[in-house]
């Protein structure tokens, strides 16, 4: 390329003297040195180590708890999110997820099974509702009690304390095979929460999109 614009550069200049082209194509030649010179300190990308990274990412995966039949006993990670950020942390988020989704869709399924509390501002049953007619107050409440729990499990993480961060019932097993089956449980009814809160939502916003849903939409 160089030896290339060096030659055009000659002959858009015809009556160019000997040491003009001379004075060229030292130029190039220094330039062509300093970039191979710079090449030199780039190390190429190794694929035995992008490929070593990855395997060691699946075994990992693969060691973790959270699979079971549903997915013919191994990980289910199509989209392949467990190369995008630390496993420790997207676990911690889809527990998180799960456990909003629970009490999501128990808070849908309890004012239309049971009824509502004695409210003054709350005066209907459905969820979407219900809320368009909470006080603002409320939010604050709510957005109060989450940095409550998020600071004192931020706490409880950084001192290095054993065992679950909130568990006042003791129903946590102690022996380590009964554990992992209590958190396999978790995991899964956190997932179809998930997936139960996104039908519900779905059905109120594009109504019969969910057919057979129970509750009004």
């Amino acid at each position: 390329l160089l030896s290339r614009l060096c030659s055009r550069r000659a002959s858009v200049v015809p009556s160019a003297s000997p040491r003009f082209i001379a004075i060229a194509t030292m130029r190039a030649f220094l330039l062509s040195s300093m970039l191979a010179g710079a090449a030199a300190f780039m190390a190429p990308v190794s694929r035995r180590s992008v490929s070593t990274k990855l395997n060691g990412v699946a075994s990992e995966l693969s060691e973790m708890n959270g699979y079971d039949v549903e997915t013919g006993g191994k990980p289910f990670d199509p989209l392949g999110l467990s190369d995008m950020a630390p496993l420790d942390s997207l676990r911690e988020s889809e527990l998180k997820h799960g456990r909003v989704a629970m009490l999501a869709f128990l808070g849908w399924v309890f004012p239309e099974v049971v009824g509502t509390f004695p409210a003054n501002d709350i005066t209907s049953t459905h969820a979407w509702e219900a809320l368009s007619q909470a006080d603002p107050q409320f939010w604050f409440q709510i957005v109060g009690v989450c940095g409550i729990v998020e600071a004192a499990e931020y706490r409880h993480k950084i001192s290095g304390a054993e065992g679950p961060f909130f568990d006042p019932a003791g129903i946590a097993p102690k022996d380590p095979a009964e554990f992992k089956k209590m958190q396999l449980k978790e995991l899964k009814n956190g997932r179809a929460a998930m997936i139960a809160i996104a039908a519900a939502a779905a059905a109120h916003y594009v109504p019969g999109s969910v057919p057979g849903f129970p509750f009004p939409q």
